[in-house]
């Protein structure tokens, strides 16, 4: 980890120096972490042939988050010459973008802003003849292991946004008291801070969670025994949103054209074989066919609308009746219970979504029959998920072996489960799109 150790500011060799406040803020929230008055009588160190640095430092060193941005800024006082730029290295994985003060005179407000400081020079490697700031490495450690995070798995969140992450693992030998967890935001979601999640590790094996809102996290671990450092891990590209199951037959699985990829790199899918998860793309794993699906696309619409990482677990396959994916079934058992089974084991679940009814056309299904069958899918489906899951139902019918009125029993079908069921909800319609060929 990286501290701010020290708050100071430049000044011009044999220039007369006054005592300046300097004050550090969090960009995201305007919280200010950190502000002490760098006296006229602190030391001075070269900062170059015409520059000297003055610092004071903190009694509580300051944690930087990568992935954060913060302000550092100090007051500006009459002829204290805050008008010179001047060359700044800063350690990566925090970046110096700009040196700021307040308007001439005026005191540092305890929240803050970019606007709030209206005196700032950002030159492309140069920084700000004013407030600057020292930085230390922390601790390194010996590696822990994380075993239950994968990257790029998403978990489900809650209604009110949430998830609490679960987090286990193992480590050496040396003394353990307690293990802390942190979450730094990698796109969209709020960091949350070191916190303990299990205070009485055994066995040299830790188990906890922590909760965060819904966006994409590294995870860091990290074991002390009571301050000292003994451990440490990392869990990357871990996403809290939204998790689908996606079944049916060939419009739900993979016999369209073009193959797609998602755009987002937020949207995800995992393979059902090798419990690896993945960036979405066609042909999707664990689904029929070698084609295109339209599931990558769907979850690019989905993470632009909410902001969240979405996982779609496609595992249709082409050409099935409704019959065929009866509790029981070959159908049944090896694709949908299995993602549901791993959902409830590993990542939750938001929805099913069915696409399916093509074939049931064509083999003349009644909408009676239609709704009764997918009815006991759905019943079943909910005992696997161990939770009511809801189904979202796609009102599709269009065959070329089928004819207006068979194409019309199924869709009737499917309507009767979504009238009679208020977890159930209308998906696409999609029969209109087989004039456009748009279907497979």
């Amino acid at each position: 980890e990286v501290n701010v150790t020290a708050l100071g500011r430049f000044q011009i060799l044999n220039q007369p120096f006054a005592a300046s406040p300097v004050a550090l803020y969090r960009l995201d929230t305007g919280v200010q972490l950190a502000a002490i008055t760098v006296s006229s009588n602190a030391p001075a160190e070269s900062a170059g042939a015409a520059y000297v640095a003055y610092y004071a430092n903190l009694n509580t060193p300051v944690t930087l988050v990568p992935g954060i941005s913060y302000i550092v800024a100090a007051e500006a006082l009459d002829g204290l010459g805050f008008a010179q730029d001047v060359p700044v290295a800063v350690t990566s994985p925090i970046q110096y973008v700009a040196g700021r003060a307040a308007a001439l005179n005026q005191p540092l407000p305890a929240t803050a802003s970019n606007a709030t400081f209206p005196i700032v020079r950002n030159q492309t490697g140069q920084s700000y003849l004013g407030a600057i700031f020292k930085i230390t490495q922390g601790q390194s450690a010996p590696p822990l292991t994380i075993t239950n995070l994968p990257t790029r798995s998403v978990l489900q969140r809650n209604a009110a946004g949430n998830a609490a992450i679960p987090i286990s693992g193992s480590f050496g030998n040396d003394p353990v008291t307690t293990v802390e967890a942190r979450a730094l935001p990698i796109a969209g979601g709020q960091a949350v801070d070191w916190t303990i999640i299990d205070s009485s590790p055994n066995a040299n094996t830790f188990s906890g969670s922590l909760t965060v809102s819904g966006g994409r996290y590294q995870i860091e671990v990290r074991a002390l025994d009571s301050t000292t450092l003994r451990y440490a891990g990392t869990a990357n590209l871990i996403g809290v949103g939204d998790v689908f199951v996606a079944a049916g037959q060939s419009n739900a699985a993979n016999f369209g054209d073009p193959l797609q990829s998602a755009d987002d790199d937020r949207v995800t899918t995992v393979n059902l074989e090798t419990d690896i998860w993945l960036r979405a793309a066609d042909p999707m794993p664990n689904a029929g066919g070698t084609g295109g699906s339209p599931w990558p696309q769907l979850g690019d619409l989905l993470t632009g609308q909410e902001d969240v990482p979405v996982a779609i677990i496609s595992v249709a396959q082409g050409g099935t009746r409704v019959d065929q994916w009866l509790p029981g079934s070959q159908l049944y058992t090896q694709q949908l219970q299995r993602a549901l089974t791993f959902a409830r084991n590993n990542s939750g679940l938001r929805a099913v979504l069915w696409h399916q009814g093509e074939t049931d056309a064509a083999s003349a299904t009644t909408a009676a029959s239609y709704s009764q069958r997918l009815q006991a899918i759905i019943a079943q489906s909910r005992i696997d998920a161990g939770f009511d899951v809801p189904w979202g139902v796609a009102l599709a019918s269009a065959d070329p072996g089928a004819g207006p009125s068979e194409e019309a029993a199924v869709v009737a079908g499917q309507q009767a489960v979504i009238d009679a069921d208020p977890l159930v909800f209308q998906g696409a319609s999609t029969n209109d799109f087989g004039p456009l060929g748009f279907l497979s």
